[in-house]
């Protein structure tokens, strides 16, 4: 009867208020209401902490959803990087190669002995600039 009660109380409380109302005894109608009382609050730990299992599955959820977010932003970020260095890389590479080939040319030209591009590879750019500019000069005076 108790729980009939409580579960009446859990859709209208005015009818639980009315059933009490109905009990003859004080102390049956105390009784019942601290009962009721106590199942009341021990519904709504019960319900809190339900709640609070609800929210923090919602959380992680999200969290994973956030994480993977991120992972596929980060992963998008890398390829657009990697794409841009490698493009620079070529570059560099072709630019590298196009100095390499004038300073074979400018040494054929002259008569010189050319470097190999195993010795051309081995020197910085700022070194491969400075013997272009040289062979340069010397094609100039050649010519003249």
């Amino acid at each position: 009867m108790l729980h009939a009660a409580v579960a009446i109380e859990c859709e209208r409380p005015s009818t639980v208020e009315q059933f009490v109302a109905k009990i003859g005894n004080q102390k049956v109608r105390e009784g019942f209401m601290s009962i009721a009382e106590q199942l009341i609050q021990e519904g709504e730990q019960r319900g809190l902490e339900k709640g609070r299992q609800e929210a923090r599955s919602m959380a992680e959820q999200l969290i994973r959803e956030g994480e993977q977010r991120g992972l596929e932003k980060g992963r998008q970020e890398a390829r657009s990087m990697a794409e841009q260095l490698t493009q620079e890389s070529e570059q560099r590479g072709l630019e590298r190669g196009r100095l390499e080939g004038r300073i074979q040319l400018c040494q054929q030209l002259l008569g010189l002995s050319m470097m190999s591009s195993q010795e051309l590879r081995s020197k910085e750019s700022s070194e491969l600039e400075e013997l272009l500019g040289d062979l340069k000069g010397r094609l100039r005076q050649w010519v003249k």
